[in-house]
């Protein structure tokens, strides 16, 4: 059985033994190759900044869209016609009607503000990774 959103990030910030890291879609969609940057020197691995432009090329969404409409992706769940949707932040508040925003709000407020989403769903400056200690 699969849980929530919420006890899914719970469950990764809250890990013990782990040294977490949160990467928001809205902050790597911003500025790919800080993020990429931030998270390679956190895990104390050295990449050049070719290394890291690879890398993001390697993750963009249209690359990553492509090869799922090419040979298809085994985590897209059946019930939906592809696993990469839109590749924009932010994109579900223009998906989802009123009810269904105001529910997913209320039943996920608190992991939500934890990582610096307002109760619209717009992300704020990214979270201190000391949050999540």
């Amino acid at each position: 059985r699969l849980g929530s959103w919420s006890g899914n990030v719970s469950s990764w910030l809250d890990a013990t033994g782990y040294d977490v890291i949160a990467a928001r879609y809205e902050d790597i969609f911003a500025n790919p190759a800080g993020c990429f940057t931030r998270l390679v020197q956190r895990a104390g691995f050295a990449a050049s900044a070719a290394d890291i432009a690879r890398a993001c090329e390697a993750a963009g969404f249209d690359r990553l869209r492509s090869e799922e409409q090419r040979a298809g992706f085994i985590e897209r769940p059946r019930t939906s016609p592809q696993f990469y949707r839109a590749g924009t932040p932010l994109s579900w508040t223009d998906t989802l009607d009123d009810e269904s925003r105001a529910k997913l709000v209320d039943d996920h407020s608190a992991a939500m503000a934890r990582l610096g989403y307002d109760a619209e769903g717009g992300a704020s400056a990214a979270p201190d990774a000391q949050a999540f200690a």
